[in-house]
């Protein structure tokens, strides 16, 4: 079936497309707004404005017909594959029935999970163990998932920006052997002689297998749509709409970086810091920090903020007969003194197996050098150190590294892209018009922010979650106390860009 064939049902609306446009223009304005000035969610101006135009003679199109707060639960994590353990909560709840799963993000997530000890094949999990094996990588929980009967349906719904191919099929996970290894294979059921499966020469390609090859288990629906065409699917079209049902959970999965991506690392090479000083001082801090527990992350992060700190008032003075900045020559005995003072004192919590008066002198021999100026110390601060990844990835080793995400200029996969405000808003609106189409309340909002694995632009995300909290209460009926902060977030409830006007602890 083609999506022109699919999207037929556009035309049943046209009736609609003048209440559209002022739904589109009202909230767009409303948005603007808010930008300009300050205030607070814009919601209660466009509603009056649609009372005003009569578009609605009865009620808001986000109004529930009852008044009754609803009992949704809106759980907002740090890295994607930290949401499976909601996932099951929910799936358990209403008896093991398999959820329909919405998913608005700007990636697909749909790289295969390894199979590895413990996986819950073709059931849900049943002890931590379990858990924990599902929850290996941010772009592999989803396949986990499907494969551990979580997920029956998926709506994979990308921003205009993203340049992903969208197409709907219907497709099975199953297990295939190489080198003696089990790994998982995905067969399209209109592609009846290949099907495929990681590479294991080059892990982020796939390789193609005879369909024989591949014991398919776990059949499941795919679709993957532009967010703009997407409300007509879930809502008018005859085989694909998504129908309400008490039966099985329907869950609202949101990724952060729906709104764009910006490459972490650009902080630092905007003001000249090469990529292979970046990655001498990353190395270092791997090489050095293996803290004992997920709350001394912030703990060293501002340690480090406060030796790049120190950095700059005892190696940089301007004097009034030499403008330029200057190096004393004690700055590097004090710097010394000071780091190893205290990497010695933290030394059994904070650092991994290594002489300290070691790596003591390797980051001073960094911090204190002639290459790097105020701006570039600064630079550093703000992008700080942060846990190589999500403490409860599966087999965790615990790290620290500068905060720049997986992603680096000329090695990602992933597009990079910086909204201004007039399409943050526009995307914004798109989000809205995505949850009116849903046909009832999500059982389960999942929010993934997205900030230390490096997607979601640091200096949008607060505004970003703003708008997606306003619109989830505001549509759905949530309350304030229904929103769980998980305890994991990078820069804890606030973010990380806001995480040094909190208090630690």
């Amino acid at each position: 079936m083609s999506i022109g064939t699919l999207l037929l049902p556009f035309r049943k609306i046209r009736q609609k497309r003048w209440t559209l446009f002022v739904l589109v223009s009202l909230i767009s304005f409303g948005f603007v707004q808010y930008y300009r000035s300050g205030t607070p969610w814009p919601i209660e101006y466009i509603e009056t404005r649609w009372r005003e135009s009569g578009a609605y003679e009865h009620r808001m199109p986000w109004v529930p017909t009852s008044q009754k707060q609803s009992q949704i639960k809106v759980y907002i994590v740090e890295e994607h594959h930290e949401v499976i353990p909601f996932w099951v909560d929910i799936v358990k709840a209403f008896g093991g029935r398999k959820a329909t799963l919405v998913h608005v993000d700007a990636h697909s997530d749909l790289d295969y999970p390894e199979v590895v000890p413990n996986f819950p094949l073709g059931r849900a999990p049943q002890n931590d163990a379990e858990l924990a094996a599902m929850m290996q990588a941010n772009d592999q929980f989803i396949q986990s998932a499907i494969i551990s009967q979580l997920i029956n349906t998926t709506y994979v719904i990308y921003p205009p920006w993203a340049a992903n191919e969208t197409g709907i099929y219907q497709a099975s996970l199953g297990l295939t052997t190489n080198n003696g290894r089990n790994q998982v294979c995905l067969c399209f059921h209109d592609q009846l002689e290949f099907c495929q499966t990681r590479n294991r020469q080059s892990p982020l390609n796939t390789s193609q297998i005879k369909s024989d090859q591949c014991e398919q288990k776990w059949t499941y629906n795919h679709l993957e749509l532009q967010s703009e065409k997407a409300p007509g699917v879930m809502k008018f079209n005859e085989q694909w709409s998504i129908k309400s049902s008490k039966l099985n959970p329907l869950i609202l999965d949101i990724d952060e970086d729906y709104f764009g991506v910006h490459l972490p690392v650009r902080n630092l090479t905007d003001v000249h810091l090469t990529i292979s000083q970046i990655k001498m001082l990353d190395d270092l801090i791997q090489y050095t920090f293996c803290p004992a527990s997920s709350d001394l992350e912030l703990v060293i992060d501002r340690w480090f903020a406060g030796v790049t700190q120190r950095a700059r008032e005892l190696c940089f003075k301007q004097t009034k007969f030499h403008p330029r900045i200057t190096k004393p020559n004690h700055c590097s005995k004090q710097m010394f003194q000071y780091i190893h003072n205290e990497l010695k004192e933290h030394s059994s919590t904070w650092l991994c197996d290594v002489d300290v008066k070691e790596a003591s002198f390797n980051l001073t021999e960094i911090l204190t050098s002639s290459e790097l100026h105020p701006e570039k110390l600064h630079a550093l601060e703000k992008v700080g150190l942060c846990l190589t990844m999500a403490w409860s990835t599966h087999l965790y080793e615990p790290g620290m590294k500068l905060c720049l995400g997986h992603n680096w200029p000329g090695n990602s996969l992933v597009e990079e892209h910086i909204p201004d405000m007039d399409e943050l808003f526009s995307l914004a609106t798109n989000l809205t018009t995505i949850m009116l189409a849903l046909p009832q309340t999500p059982d389960i909002v999942t929010i993934c922010r997205s900030t230390r694995d490096g997607y979601t632009p640091r200096w949008l995300q607060s505004l970003i979650e703003h708008i997606v909290l306003g619109l989830v209460k505001r549509v759905f009926n949530a309350t304030q106390e229904a929103i769980y902060y998980s305890p994991q977030l990078a820069g804890g409830s606030s973010g990380w860009e806001q995480r040094f006007n909190t208090q630690p602890g």
